[in-house]
């Protein structure tokens, strides 16, 4: 005796629509843990002192170079 058709595409399409909604809230959760802002630490008092000679170096260069 052979099971109805009907039956079977149906268990086939309860197990699609399951594995895509697995698959659609996976994307989701892996979406929002990739959008946190991840920003650098703050510079430190002495790296902050190096970046602002560095920047004062530069403008200074850019200066000499438009006479």
């Amino acid at each position: 005796m052979v099971g109805n058709p009907a039956l079977a595409t149906a268990a086939l399409d309860c197990f699609a629509s399951l594995a895509m909604t697995r698959i659609l809230i996976l994307t989701v959760v892996l979406a929002l843990a990739g959008c946190g802002e991840q920003r650098p630490p703050a510079p430190t008092p002495e790296q902050n002192d190096q970046l602002n000679d560095a920047e004062a170096m530069l403008n200074e260069e850019a200066r000499d170079e438009s006479r």
